[in-house]
């Protein structure tokens, strides 16, 4: 497969069978997905998987983590979901900047960038993988170790699949293209 049919092949998977990913098969990607761009090569992304017994005390404690927050904010339902329906997940952090809101957007467009690579890596090789910016947000963010001086860039949920769900029409670039 080339590279434009990867692209165009590659599908939001959220529902995922019960095989089992290997970690060494998520390095292994992670491994080559690290050839993004990245602005002065500052590298500031940082990995936090999420899988076996993790997950599940992750799952049992969803509750306590967000006690004390609004159920509109904590979305417990939504995340326990989320979480148990997936192998595997892979949280994406980056380093920010306070002072510099450039220097930050460039470290999130770099790890962002490292992400499609590892969605495009991983659907070579049958997992499915989906995109998900609010899952882990609040509470959860402190439960995962997430420092000051960092942001989560997004996670992905991950897991082989059965079925890989049928292509949706995008808006054409000659639609959203400004020529001066």
């Amino acid at each position: 497969m080339n590279l434009k049919e990867a692209i165009l092949s590659r599908r939001s998977i959220r529902v995922y069978n019960n095989n089992v990913i290997k970690r060494e098969e998520i390095i292994e990607i992670l491994n080559t997905a690290i050839y993004a761009p990245n602005h002065q090569f500052r590298q500031t992304w940082r990995f936090i998987l999420i899988d076996g017994e993790a997950k599940e005390k992750l799952l049992n404690n969803l509750e306590i983590i967000f006690s004390g927050v609004t159920p509109e904010e904590a979305k417990v339902d939504y995340r326990k979901k989320v979480i148990s329906s997936s192998t595997a997940i892979l949280v994406v952090v980056n380093q920010k900047n306070n002072d510099d809101l450039i220097w930050t957007l460039e470290e999130y467009g770099a790890s962002v960038a490292l992400m499609q690579n590892f969605m495009l890596l991983a659907d070579e090789l049958k997992i499915g993988t989906c995109f998900k910016s609010k899952l882990i947000q609040g509470k959860l963010v402190e439960y995962l170790g997430v420092k000051d001086n960092e942001m989560v860039a997004g996670a992905i949920t991950m897991g082989f699949y059965d079925d890989k769900p049928t292509v949706k029409e995008r808006i054409t670039a000659e639609d959203k293209l400004t020529i001066l």
